[in-house]
């Protein structure tokens, strides 16, 4: 089906709800609002591929989605705000004009969701500030997100084009400096912490 740009009378903004790769170089385009409900489609491969190679552009992510992991893999790929399609056209316009400023914008149940790991926002901010000395590197951050989608240390090599043993490497690295026992509770504490990061600069 090609693609068919839905404008809703806002300048610099258009929607499309079948994302495939296309050229948008030469459109005078702010941001853009991508149905991510999509996965034959590559969606998080085009979020990707926009925002690296054009920057200055942002992306809204609609979707029925109310999953961490969905929220986590699409805000990692560069959006900027995380809509649910159950949402009214107020908060869409509101979303819209606060992204366009710069910001970044969470539909309130999935932001209530996040939220609610934790018991209130002072201790929120408290535990931000203990774990700000923790950095992860780009290649540590590239290798937990293949981590959260499943992949194994073999297949995280063959990705990207490292050694097991360099993953492995890494790997150890990064639950040292997360004070994770596992896995899984490496990747939730990047996810909560990487959470902190956008609430409290909010």
């Amino acid at each position: 089906m090609p693609i068919t740009p839905l404008h809703i009378g806002i300048p610099g903004l258009i929607s499309y709800y079948f994302p495939k790769r296309v050229d948008i170089s030469a459109a005078v385009i702010g941001c853009i609002i991508i149905d991510i409900d999509l996965p034959e489609y590559g969606v998080i491969d085009s979020i990707k591929d926009i925002c690296s190679k054009l920057p200055n552009i942002k992306i809204i992510a609609l979707t029925h989605s109310e999953t961490e992991k969905d929220f986590f893999c699409t805000m990692r790929a560069g959006a900027r705000a995380y809509i649910s399609k159950l949402s009214s056209l107020k908060d869409l316009l509101k979303a819209i004009a606060l992204v366009a400023e710069g910001g970044i914008y969470i539909s309130p149940p999935m932001a209530e969701r996040l939220l609610s790991r934790f018991s209130s926002i002072d201790d929120l901010k408290e535990k931000a500030r203990s774990s700000a000395s923790i950095t992860l590197t780009r290649r540590e951050r590239s290798i937990l997100s293949l981590v959260s989608q499943g992949l194994t240390n073999r297949e995280i090599a063959t990705k990207l084009y490292i050694s097991e043993h360099t993953v492995k490497a890494h790997m150890k690295n990064i639950m040292e400096k997360l004070h994770a026992h596992t896995r899984q509770e490496a990747v939730t504490l990047a996810e909560e912490q990487e959470m902190r990061t956008w609430i409290t600069k909010s």
